[in-house]
Parts: structure tokens; sequence; C-alpha cells
């Protein structure tokens, strides 16, 4: 049976008791907080529809959570604390991150169906370029490699 969910597009600070359905894409390490002593982890999470936002979880409840939020695994995360942050601190393109605390309440996703799909992708070197032309979109250049998108293509051939 599929649970309500909101996309991340619809919560913002003023949304009360929501609950979003996301895949963690990055968790890194627990680290000290270059303002003060206090430690911090931080998340990419993403929904259904593709966005993004980046979460925090601080001392003490990185430990809480440290078997809780696993990568390329979905949950259903509800009433974290929502807030603006500033242009210089974003990792992903969305104006808010989400603060998960010892109030946030997240549970796996159990159905293999509901479970939110990852992007798949591929390298491609630019000497090799030519053999891809008119394939799949380009997405990004990163050095001596374009990204391509494979999604497009194959979600229009089926």
């Amino acid at each position: 049976m599929s649970k309500e969910y909101r996309l991340l597009k619809e919560i913002t600070p003023a949304t009360r008791s929501w609950t979003a359905k996301v895949l963690v894409d990055d968790k890194t390490m627990p680290r000290s907080s270059p303002s003060n002593a206090k430690k911090y982890q931080r998340l990419i999470l993403i929904d259904p529809a593709g966005t993004r936002i980046q979460a925090s979880i601080y001392e003490p409840d990185i430990e809480k959570f440290e078997n809780k939020l696993t990568v390329n695994r979905s949950y259903y995360v509800s009433n974290a604390w929502v807030r603006p942050i500033p242009p210089r601190y974003r990792l992903v393109d969305n104006e808010y991150q989400w603060y998960i605390n010892k109030s946030t309440l997240i549970q796996p996703v159990i159905e293999e169906a509901e479970n939110i799909s990852i992007p798949t992708l591929s390298l491609t070197k630019l000497s090799d370029l030519h053999k891809q032309l008119g394939s799949p979109q380009h997405v990004g250049k990163t050095s001596n490699y374009i990204l391509f998108d494979y999604r497009k293509k194959n979600a229009e051939n089926n």
C-alpha cells in the first residue's frame, strides 16, 4: 500500500505535518563545524520527481540516524526542520535545507515498487564524442568527459 507524501517543491518552512519520500543520494562522514566545535553530517536527498535537497544532522543526533539513512535507499521523512539556505552554502539547486533531529520521523520504504530508482549515467571521453552524437541528451561537461542522461532516451524508446 502506497503512503501519501509530498514532493520537495511543496515543502517550505510554512508547511506543517508533512511527509516526503526521498532517496539518500550522498552522505558525508561527520565533521566539525568551522564556526563551532559541534559536529555535523550532510546528506543530499532526491524525491521521485528528481528534485534534490541538502539535509544536515548535528550532534547529538548523528548517532541516532547513523544506521537509518543509508546511501541509495529510499525513506519516508516527516517533519524535519525546513529553513532557507544562503546561496553560498547551497550544494544543490534548492532554496531550502532540512535539519534532521530527534523529532524527525524516518521510515524505510518497504515495497520494492515504491523505491526511488537511481539515475543511470555514463561518462564518455571527448575523443569518443562523435560516436554519441544524436543519441542521449547532453547534461554536463567535466574535465575530459561529457555526462549524458540516458533516462530520456530510454523513456522515448518505451
